[in-house]
């Protein structure tokens, strides 16, 4: 230290490496000292709520890093879900909510529906999605009602409302259009009466990610033409682009689709880092949000200048039977309420992510089930009823009886559609885990402490609980011995010689949430739901045949070979089930007799590899069709 009369101090100069080192051991003994004052508090309070301590995972790693290790293996081999209901299934006394160590903090997983109906309903106020939430999507969809809490959640919430609440959300005639457009690729394919073998999963994302963007920014993408177009001039719409086109509006809707999957592929390894989400953020994530948001942000532009604003009729909307009125945009009606262009694009986003990938999944997960061989009886069940209450398949609806038939209304008086729908989403619900965690304070769930699992248990502030929806609709406890096993009719009921949807199947009663519940319920789930009914109706008319086809699936999968019994050993050890009999997402058995009779398609294997983004969906769909 430098004195007033210009000396060196010495002496003061000795003392201030000890001065930090005393200042930082005090903060040291605070810190340690509230800790422990806080866990006392917490003590106390979870005691006075009557909360059991919970089951804990058996750890092999310290900070539950074998767990983050297991889960993102799973998550790459495309059963991630599957990997979380094996750790309940072989957790202590088959408990149904377990506490995990998730890296620098703790955590729960629940799959019990009276602590889900608590997270989404009764103690809503006490739960939000919190800090990871934003921090995890945020990069990607921005603030929107995907990603907010409190009073912003309540504002976006009431912005977007309004324009889920109209009768017809989903123009059958535009539906139609996309549809036909898929006919298109599969008119390509058609050798005889049969088609060659497609991936029908890729082009039900194109047909899905065309209505959305129609639905949101008033103009599709053209996703399936592109594709077609490239298809038949031997190209590929992920091929390099020249600089000048990089930037072009044009480049940009030509790769929307390729950069909105990385980006959300991106999102979904970033939830499953939990706490850590911030070390995944590669410079091709950043490069597909750029695009993602120049592509939305073009429209949201353009909607503000006026440039290219549909004049919007809000009392007569298409349903099909009724000449074409005018379109209905979305973002033209969400322009109206707001002229914030970071708000629009990021409700758009936050909109997008549900509209094409849920739908995406739910057509995918229906065909992936109906085109396997043991549930051939059900493709024809339905297509009997399709055929009853829609008839034969006419490639101009809008002059046929058949088209006519097919309404919003009468697409929901179908029990046998309803009920394919509905064991679908049962089995793939298309969000298998979310999370919530207590926002102001701690708070409390219902069950899940103590030996039996039947005592409260406390959560701090900020202490993160996972859902599963998914394991939650497969628990042989709550829907019988067949809980695993596809079985529309489960959803039904005779009465009087006809078939009617069944009442109080879990749908009232807290066991049966696809679409989440509470004040956060799904606001697109009617628009899902429709545009998923057109699609199978119209390929079910058309079509009195589905094949699946297992060799091009493993192929594909990099598990082909010549020699059956070792690609049998390979997907075994690849879907990590010993007898490749824990499910019908992973590598499933059909049964013992086919096992030993069919070794050419890989001794009776049915393959049905998971995309786990943030939704899931089949990796891949490969069928052929067989025309009627």
């Amino acid at each position: 230290m430098i004195c007033s009369d210009g000396r060196y101090n010495r002496n003061t100069n000795m003392y201030t490496p000890l001065a930090i080192l005393l200042m930082t051991c005090a903060y040291i003994v605070y810190r340690i000292s509230s800790s422990a004052r806080q866990s006392r508090l917490e003590a106390a309070e979870a005691s006075a709520n009557g909360c059991e301590p919970p089951t804990w995972f058996q750890h092999g790693w310290p900070f539950g890093l074998d767990f983050m290790y297991n889960i993102l293996r799973a998550d790459v081999a495309g059963r991630a879900p599957a990997y979380i209901k094996e750790c309940f299934d072989t957790s202590d006394n088959q408990a149904k909510t377990i506490r995990f160590a998730q890296g620098p903090s703790d955590g729960f997983v629940t799959c019990d529906p009276e602590n889900i109906k608590a997270l989404l309903l009764t103690q809503f106020s006490d739960y939000g999605l919190g800090y990871l939430r934003i921090g995890q999507f945020g990069p990607a969809v921005g603030s929107g009602v995907f990603t907010q809490d409190g009073k912003a959640w309540e504002h976006s919430r009431a912005l977007l409302r309004p324009q889920f609440n109209r009768e017809q959300l989903l123009n059958l005639e535009t539906a139609e259009t996309n549809i036909q457009n898929l006919m298109k690729h599969l008119d390509v394919e058609l050798a005889t009466r049969w088609t060659r073998e497609i991936d029908l999963q890729r082009l039900i994302v194109n047909l899905t990610l065309d209505g959305a963007t129609e639905f949101l920014f008033g103009e599709s993408v053209e996703a399936q033409l592109t594709a077609l177009q490239d298809r038949n001039h031997g190209q590929t719409s992920s091929r390099p682009l020249g600089k000048d086109q990089l930037h072009s509006h044009a480049a940009l809707a030509r790769l929307f689709g390729q950069n909105f999957d990385n980006m959300m592929r991106g999102v979904g390894y970033r939830t499953r880092m939990l706490d850590m989400y911030w070390l995944y953020d590669t410079p091709s994530f950043r490069r597909s949000i750029r695009g993602v948001h120049q592509f939305a942000d073009h429209y949201v532009q353009l909607a503000l200048s006026n440039q290219k604003k549909p004049k919007l009729d809000t009392d007569s909307f298409s349903d099909g039977t009724e000449e074409s009125s005018p379109r209905y945009t979305f973002l033209t009606a969400l322009a109206a309420e707001t002229q914030d262009p970071v708000v629009l694009r990021s409700q758009l986003l936050n909109i997008l992510l549900a509209g094409r990938d849920t739908t995406a999944g739910l057509i995918g997960y229906i065909f992936h089930i109906l085109s396997l061989p043991r549930n051939e009886k059900w493709y024809l069940w339905l297509r009997a009823a399709i055929l009853r209450d829609f008839g034969p398949y006419h490639q101009s609806p809008g002059q046929s009886q058949s088209y006519k038939s097919i309404t919003t209304a009468s697409l929901r008086t179908c029990p046998e559609l309803l009920a394919i729908i509905h064991e679908t989403l049962r089995l793939y619900p298309p969000v298998p885990i979310n999370s919530r965690l207590p926002l102001h304070a701690s708070a409390t769930l219902p069950r899940g402490g103590g030996p039996n699992g039947q005592s409260p248990i406390f959560l701090r502030k900020g202490e993160n609980c996972d859902y599963s929806v998914y394991i939650m609709q497969r628990r042989k406890d709550i829907w019988g011995t067949d809980a695993e096993i596809f079985n529309p009719e489960r959803w039904l009921d005779r009465q009087d010689g006809s078939w009617k949807t069944a009442i109080g199947s879990g749908i009232d009663d807290g066991r049966f949430l696809p679409f989440n519940a509470g004040p956060r319920i799904c606001l697109g789930m009617n628009y899902a739901i429709t545009q998923t009914s057109v699609v199978v109706v119209r390929l079910l008319q058309r079509f009195e045949a589905m094949e699946r086809c297992v060799d091009r699936e493993v192929e594909d999968s990099g598990f082909s070979g010549a020699n059956p019994e070792d690609r049998w050993r390979k997907l075994r050890s690849y879907a990590g089930t010993g007898n490749g009999k824990r499910g019908i997402d992973d590598v499933v058995a059909i049964d013992d007799a086919e096992e030993k009779e069919n070794p050419r398609t890989g001794q009776g294997i049915t393959w049905g590899r998971m995309k786990y983004g943030v939704v899931i969906m089949p990796e891949k769909l490969w069928v052929k069709f067989r025309e009627a």
